[in-house]
């Protein structure tokens, strides 16, 4: 089954849980693939894989990519990726990686707010939900 990739802010899938079915983010997202947005903050190149740091100002994350990128530090970029764990440390496995514009960045930047608002709400309703106990009567 291909996952369809849910964008979310790098401090939700940083804090995410591994599951049955893949990852749990801490607002209760379930998730395999994600679309990240950030800065790149470092570059190490490897012999078999490159490795990014990305900054979305919510968190720092590495992103992994197989293939060459001309990417550099600095640079901001859009990545869709598969989330994995290795060494207990929450990593990003790069399907895509491409610099985005200013005017992009500006709109990332704006949906992490909403989305970290958003799942910032949920808990706080989740944790004021009141559960009444409902008296059966058997009416028989």
């Amino acid at each position: 089954m291909d996952w369809t990739a849910r964008r979310l802010p790098l401090k939700e899938v940083e804090g995410a849980r591994e599951s049955d079915s893949g990852f749990v983010t801490p607002s209760g997202h379930e998730v395999r693939k994600v679309s990240v947005w950030g800065v790149v903050v470092r570059k190490f190149v490897g012999e078999k894989s490159t490795m990014l740091l990305l900054d979305d100002f919510t968190a720092t994350l590495p992103v992994v990519l197989f293939q060459e990128t001309d990417v550099d530090e600095g640079d901001v970029v859009r990545v869709i990726g598969r989330v994995s764990k290795r060494n207990d440390e929450i990593r990003i496995l790069a399907d895509v990686v491409r610099k985005i514009s200013t005017e992009e960045e500006l709109y990332h930047r704006l949906q992490n707010a909403l989305t970290l608002l958003e799942g910032k709400s949920r808990r706080e309703r989740n944790e004021e939900e009141v559960v009444e106990e409902v008296e059966v009567v058997d009416l028989l």
